[in-house]
């Protein structure tokens, strides 16, 4: 398990160095501080390089290209300078790496070198890979034009795992990164078992393929008991067919003869939820939350946290979270305080994205700062 993360050149941080990294982990720090940052790199890290966890970094902040014609009806285009400080692919690569006590765990680095007009072999390997990305999102360069302007500025946006390149994509137009184009490359370990859960939470749709993955299994039970810390008339969980191609999520409520959709409960119940069965399928693997307290009240966040650290030590889950409430620091702290056996197993780190060192916190001292109302924000 590592302990120590470092990030740089990725989005707010020049250069970033998270130590004392423990399974639970939550990240505080002010506004805009890059703590969601933190959590897309570590999304990077954990599919092992996998181009898809930067599509969907850049697809949660909107951050979309403006073409001058509509750029492909079918997938979405998005810029990817976004993702380098500075927004410049000129600069040094990004890189996010990791490392035990002892030894490097993963080094990976993303960079977008320009081809030289002279490299007619990466040239014609360049234009094969825009024009099947084209032709994968039912959108084809159709006038000479076209083709000029895309090879005026031709680039790769390249992943390396230490020196190894282990995948890469086309840029067009000198930046612009497909939905196509990291689909059709192969990079990184797609199938590791990792959840993101943003500040929105997941969709019904969503909710419900989680579910299909533990009903009927051990964990269909801990599911039940998790939203009985919101409300505890909640008795079964089911995911429903709502119309031609969408599934929604109902609950049977003690006294009510009706199932009861899960949005009537709240964003707390739904909140809640998504936290229960992202835990259950990140077996072995990691449990990203951007804002976990959303939607909870403070009465409910040290049962909030119990859940989430006894299933983190159960099936062998990293959880890395963020929050701006200090109740849910106190909430954890109260967890913590007096438990034998979680030393090294809880930190709390305070980022900032001037400071290249994180501030970390261990369980005495997250005990410590609640106990003396210390704002560790």
């Amino acid at each position: 398990m590592f302990r120590t993360l470092t990030i740089e050149n990725f989005r707010a941080f020049r250069q970033l160095r998270l130590t004392g990294l423990g399974r639970v982990n939550l990240l505080v720090g002010s506004n805009n501080s890059g703590k969601t940052s933190v959590l897309e790199a570590l999304h990077f890290l954990a599919l092992g390089g996998d181009l898809r966890a930067l599509i969907a970094s850049l697809s949660r902040r909107a951050e979309d290209s403006l073409p001058s014609r509509e750029e492909s009806r079918h997938s979405r285009a998005f810029d990817a300078r976004h993702l380098f400080h500075g927004r410049s692919l000129e600069g040094d690569p990004l890189r996010v790496s990791c490392r035990d006590a002892n030894s490097v765990e993963a080094d990976l680095s993303v960079a977008a070198p320009r081809l030289s007009a002279e490299d007619e072999e990466q040239l014609s390997l360049w234009r094969r890979e825009v024009r099947r990305s084209m032709r994968h999102s039912g959108d084809l360069v159709r006038t000479e034009e076209e083709i000029v302007e895309q090879e005026r500025v031709p680039r790769f946006l390249e992943v390396r795992s230490g020196n190894e390149l282990i995948g890469r994509a086309a840029l067009q137009l000198g930046g612009i990164l497909t939905e196509d184009a990291a689909m059709i490359v192969g990079s990184g370990n797609p199938s590791a078992s990792v959840q993101f859960i943003s500040t929105s939470s997941l969709s019904q749709a969503s909710l419900a393929r989680l579910y299909d993955r533990v009903v009927l299994t051990a964990e269909e039970p801990g599911v039940v008991l998790a939203l009985n810390t919101v409300e505890d008339t909640v008795t079964r969980i089911a995911a429903v067919e709502r119309g031609m191609r969408s599934r929604a999520i109902v609950v049977g409520v003690r006294g009510t003869n009706e199932p009861v959709p899960l949005g009537s409960l709240g964003d707390g119940m739904s909140r809640m939820l998504a936290i229960a069965l992202s835990l259950a399928a990140s077996r072995d693997g990691f449990l990203l939350i951007d804002e976990i307290d959303t939607g909870l009240h403070h009465t409910v966040m040290r049962r909030m946290w119990r859940l989430v650290f006894e299933t983190a030590s159960r099936l062998n889950v990293r959880v890395f979270a963020t929050t701006h409430s200090y109740d849910c620091v106190h909430a954890l702290a109260a967890i913590t305080n007096g438990r034998a056996g979680t030393d090294g197993d809880v930190s709390l780190i305070r980022v900032d994205r001037e400071n290249p060192d994180g501030v970390h916190f261990n369980e005495r001292e997250i005990a410590a700062l609640a106990s003396r109302e210390i704002e560790p924000r």
